[in-house]
């Protein structure tokens, strides 16, 4: 979506695109639609075209004939859901007479017009080489432009060279103003000094006196070009840029030339950064040693890198000044950055002592600059031959946001609601406090039977004798309590637990949340997680955490197997529950058992509630298990069984092995039977003796390690084929901090407290599965809140059986604590978007103008208010700022649509233009979809030849038939859910990142949402065939032709909606020199597959 303020520049080439523009809109406004209009055209699979008029006028060519398409197209269509015949309304094409075209057809127009428009710039950039003129040995300290041209120094209002390279420095302890500035242009040196450096007074973002001006009278629309480095932070400090009626000024930013040039992706920037400090153990560069069978000690840079593939080192550097400095220019940089810290950290005193010297800092940054971009200008020409990149990114870097008074309201107003949603917040914490402090002060309830409370220290002080009331009342709070009260006097504690927040560790304790159903757990070394049951403490017997019980657990399996098998549908041998449960049952474990914490204060001995937490974990496997069975026997975990991959007859072990340590947990019996009968009911849907083949041979491999590995990835555990590989390793290094690191194993041993009875399962975490949790309440959860994924306990809790009452938590108050939670964490999801971004949108540089300088149209406009406030903000946007040559800024260009629930997403709305002006927006509808359809469509040679083009081109939203509303179905998600997966795939995302999002979009576990990530891909995608080739060759070539010619992998995507598609962009990626079908542009430098292998981030190359 692009958006442009209409303003009327004076510029001659962009005058005539204005008129052409309004020329169009005129012949546009009715289109040609007489009775003799000629009737629609269809292609091969029935999509209409453009009218022949259009056509000839657009493409110089008419086709007049479409023949129809091959049958393996159209059965390739079919497969997918594609009916080509299917009844349609017939449309009438659109007939109009355009413009007269510059140039014989679309293609040249748009050269020729981006020409036209770059001419002018382009012809300051060519002239500004050669020899620079002599820096000044000494720097005036007059405020305002100072010129030195030879032994001659002036003052100047501006610079009157239309070319030049710019360098602005600012005290940033002091404000975002400017504090200094050098200017080098071909004909001299200029410096700028802010008028208050030597003064006393200050300066704000309200007044214009402190930006440096850079035309010298008011004429504001010659061309002039202006060059820098990240050069957008300088423009946010020129005086005329900020002006409503614009500037013919545009700007080089050399920062975005050596990305598109030679930038680098995330992970190739992580190596370099790694390998220019010699640091090779890292796990990167341990990864690639050992992919390239590389175990010899190298030490040079250049050697490491030759042997492992990674040539592109030395081809690219950071994006620093200093790295981008060495890398063109092939010496040392003349300075290093230590002044800079001056102008981080110091003060104005500090600038006036170290004035020139800091004034030569600024200055050779500048000469840096023209040195780097006389490298940089042809290698980008070279790289980038079509005028439109050039004028796209110079014309880009001319971003302007009009402000009014609705700015500062609006700040004002998000400010004040989130300081009352986090005090409510903390009210809300505060209440829970002190319900759990009330509840567990009766005798009668105990907190050690609380599966969130159990570990909190509930320790009364030892005062001998109360002496005054605050001791008397501080001797009945626990530790805990006491330590959330600011100081101990009576005030403190009339006011409750002041100190109290959502960021403590305690705050998901009081909320009571659960995880999917399951109580949060916090180990000290793992962080945030659930726990999993099932684990037999050792030794087996050991009377600290078993009991004997008498409880005939073969009768009652018996009675609930039959009654299972009559609800289910299924036969159940009941003979195959009693043998797996008899004599079990003389030992379970004990509902509390012993464990110990590691603190700063040494051990502490803590009960855990064993049995309360079954409560929640045998609620949890009535819904995994019994659901499946009763509601669906060929759905979920057990149809999964049933259909496993490489049956093995350590999957009979491993159900007896859940069986047994069902058999010993602390339940009601009669819950126990249930759970044991149901897992046998699994079994006998999925008896594959038959099929066990070579498996035959791992039965005797103990698998209890794999009970709760399989309890954590449910389905997703037996249809993997490798199911017993990923916990292997782990198993054999009982070193806790090692198992902790197994990413491939998800049930890991707990560490700080050693729970004997339970494995530890992570929290999701964005960065990957496995890594620590801070907080269950940051921001990264707030999708699982709003999805329940993440909820309080207490409601769930009202509807479930009590498995073992006198265990349960038994609060009078839970429908009311629930209420409590469910409040707060709506507000916290409410508060999401300005806790993240508040600090980016204050820290904007909003400069106000003064009435005397707006426009005279806005001021006589009737709606023009002469009291109120009107400013612009320039966003400080790299606009090659990735290897995509995507522009980044951290705020305008990340903010998301506005949503009620979340408190200042509107902050785009407070964008608004004066009186007397208006938007106009233009947007290409699904572009990148659009372009990569038609990129694989080219194979075929027509439109709509793939799935995935016919969708795009043909497909609607009404009917169901686009691209978007078929995933959501496939998927089970939102049409909008599914147009974020769709844009993720296009851009490279592969498995890891579809999981993460489907994990955020639905309610699935991660390894749900493994499968359905799976299913994704291969719908879509679809399936690798061959492996890649760089050496591939064709019959008869020879190594020179091979070398000259695109590598041709042999590896291609097949069966897919979009195999066509990625085929045909692979096929470019990998391409001797690859580049844009149209404007003919090559990717960086780093992705050059003449320096990159060909396992190197294909992704980013696509």
């Amino acid at each position: 979506m692009i958006a442009v303020l209409l303003r009327f520049p004076r510029q001659p080439v962009l005058s005539r695109c204005i008129r052409l523009t309004s020329l169009y809109a005129q012949r546009c406004t009715v289109p040609n639609t007489v009775n003799n209009a000629e009737p629609p055209t269809y292609n091969e699979v029935r999509i209409q075209m453009l009218s022949r008029h259009l056509q000839a006028c657009l493409f110089g060519c008419e086709i007049t004939r479409y023949d129809l398409a091959p049958q393996s197209v159209l059965n390739e269509l079919e497969k997918h859901g594609i009916d080509v015949t299917r009844s349609q309304p017939e449309r009438l094409p659109v007939s109009f007479s355009p413009p007269d075209l510059i140039g014989g057809d679309i293609e040249q127009h748009m050269q020729n017009i981006s020409a036209q428009l770059v001419t002018p710039y382009l012809k300051l950039l060519d002239s500004f080489s050669g020899t620079i003129p002599p820096m000044p040995e000494s720097w005036s300290t007059q405020s305002g432009w100072t010129r030195y041209s030879g032994d001659r120094i002036e003052g100047v209002r501006a610079p009157v060279d239309d070319i030049m390279v710019l360098d602005i420095e600012v005290l940033m302890e002091e404000g975002d103003l400017p504090t200094m500035a050098v200017v080098l242009t071909p004909n001299g040196w200029y410096s700028w000094v802010s008028p208050h450096l030597y003064s006393e007074k200050l300066s704000t973002n309200e007044t214009l006196d402190s930006l440096i001006p850079m035309y010298d009278g008011e004429d504001t629309s010659r061309p002039k070009c202006v060059i820098g480095h990240f050069v957008s932070f300088d423009r946010a400090r020129l005086l005329e840029e900020y002006y409503l009626q614009g500037t013919g000024t545009r700007f080089l930013d050399t920062l975005s030339f050596h990305v598109a040039v030679s930038g680098l992706t995330s992970t190739q920037r992580h190596l370099k950064t790694t390998a220019s400090k010699h640091l090779f153990n890292n796990k990167l560069w341990q990864k690639y040693m050992s992919t390239h069978g590389e175990t010899s000690n190298l030490n040079n840079v250049e050697e490491r890198a030759n042997v492992m593939g990674l040539q592109w080192i030395s081809e690219t550097s950071l994006n620093n000044l200093t790295d981008v400095y060495r890398l063109y220019c092939a010496k040392e940089p003349p300075q290093d950055k230590t002044a800079r810290s001056v102008f981080e950290s110091g003060t104005r005193q500090e600038v006036q002592t170290r004035f020139q010297e800091l004034m030569r800092y600024c200055a050779t940054d500048v000469s840096m600059t023209y040195e780097v971009f006389q490298k940089l200008l042809p290698l980008f020409k070279e790289r980038f031959p079509h005028p439109a990149t050039l004028y796209g990114m110079l014309e880009m870097g001319s971003m302007y946001l009009p402000i009014n008074d609705s700015w500062s309201k609006f700040q004002e107003n998000a400010d004040r609601k989130f300081a009352e949603n986090e005090q409510r917040q903390k009210h809300l914490l505060m209440q829970l406090a002190d319900q759990a402090l009330q509840h567990y002060s009766s005798p009668d309830t105990d907190p050690q039977n609380d599966p969130w409370l159990w570990d909190l220290d509930w320790s009364l002080p030892k005062i001998a004798k109360a002496k005054t009331e605050v001791d008397e009342r501080l001797s009945k709070l626990p530790k805990w309590y006491r330590e959330l009260i600011p100081k101990p006097i009576k005030e403190n504690l009339d006011a409750g637990p002041a100190l109290l927040t959502a960021q403590m560790r305690i705050a998901p304790k009081l909320l009571r949340l659960c995880w999917q159903g399951l109580p949060l757990h916090y180990d000290q070394e793992l962080k945030w997680g659930v726990l999993i049951p099932g684990r037999a403490p050792q030794p087996y017997g050991d009377p600290r955490f078993y009991e004997e019980t008498s409880v005939d657990c073969t009768a009652q399996a018996n009675r609930l197997s039959v009654s299972d098998g009559e609800n289910t549908g299924q036969t159940q041998d009941s003979t195959i529950v009693s043998e797996s449960v008899n004599n079990v049952c003389n030992l379970t474990l004990r509902s509390r058992i012993p464990v110990s914490k590691e603190t700063a204060a040494g051990r502490v001995e803590y009960s855990f509630p064993y049995g309360a937490y079954l409560s929640y974990w045998s609620a949890a496997m009535h819904r995994q298990f019994l659901s499946d069975l009763s509601d669906n026997p060929n759905g979920g975990f057990a149809s999964a069984y049933r259909q496993r991959a490489v049956p093995d007859f350590r999957d009979d072990h491993l159900m007896d092995e859940l069986q047994r340590s069902i058999q010993a947990m602390p339940l009601e019996p009669e819950e126990r039977a249930r759970l044991s009968a149901t897992i046998s009911a699994i079994r006998n849907l999925g008896t594959r003796s038959d099929d066990y083949g070579t498996n035959r041979q791992g039965s005797s491999e103990p698998v209890y390690e794999y009970i709760g590995e399989m309890q954590v990835r449910g389905s997703a555990f037996w249809l993997d084929p490798k199911r017993y590989e990923s916990v292997k390793q782990a198993v054999l290094n009982k070193h806790p901090k090692s198992n902790r690191r197994q990413k491939n194993r998800r049930a890991v041993d707990t560490v700080n407290p050693v729970i004997p009875t339970c494995w530890f399962n992570h929290l999701p975490h964005d960065d990957g599965e496995g890594l620590p949790v801070g907080s269950p309440l940051s921001r990264s959860f707030q999708t699982h809140i709003a999805a329940n994924r993440l909820h309080s306990a207490s409601m769930e809790m009202l509807d479930l059986p009590r498995v073992n009452a006198q265990e349960m938590p038994n609060s009078p108050s839970e429908i009311h604590t629930a209420h409590l939670a469910t409040e707060l964490l709506r507000d916290r999801v409410h508060a999401t978007f300005w806790q993240s971004y508040s600090k980016r949108i204050r820290n904007q540089m909003a400069v106000w103008l003064p009435t005397s300088i707006l426009p005279a149209d806005v001021r006589n406009n009737p709606n023009f208010n002469p009291s109120g406030h009107h400013g612009a903000i320039l966003p400080q946007v790299i606009v090659a700022g990735t290897v995509s040559r995507r522009a980044v800024e951290p705020l305008w260009l990340t903010a998301s649509n506005a949503d009620r629930n979340r408190l200042g997403s509107e902050i785009k709305s407070m964008v608004q233009a004066p009186p007397g002006y208006c938007f106009v927006g233009a947007d290409v509808d699904s572009q990148e979809m659009w372009i990569a359809a038609l990129i694989g469509d080219a194979s075929f040679g027509f439109q709509g030849a793939t799935p995935y083009g016919w969708m795009t081109l043909e497909g609607n939203k009404a009917d169901g038939t686009d691209l978007h509303t078929k995933i959501a179905q496939i998927m089970g998600i939102t049409r909008n859910e599914a147009k974020v997966l769709n844009y993720a795939r296009l851009y490279g995302s592969g498995y890891e990142f579809t999981k993460h999002l489907l994990t955020k979009f639905s309610n699935l576990t991660p390894e749900q949402a493994g499968l359905k990530a799976n299913q994704l891909l291969r719908t879509t995608k679809g399936q690798r065939t061959g492996s890649h080739s760089r050496a591939w060759k064709k019959p008869g070539q020879d190594s020179t032709e091979q070398t000259n010619n695109a590598s041709e992998p042999s590896a291609r995507w097949q069966g897919g909606s979009e195999s066509a598609v990625f085929n045909e962009l692979e096929g470019i990626a990998r391409s001797s020199e690859p580049c844009t079908p149209v404007l003919k542009a090559q990717m960086t430098r780093a992705l050059n597959p003449k320096l990159v292998k060909e396992d190197t981030i294909p992704s980013s190359q696509l």
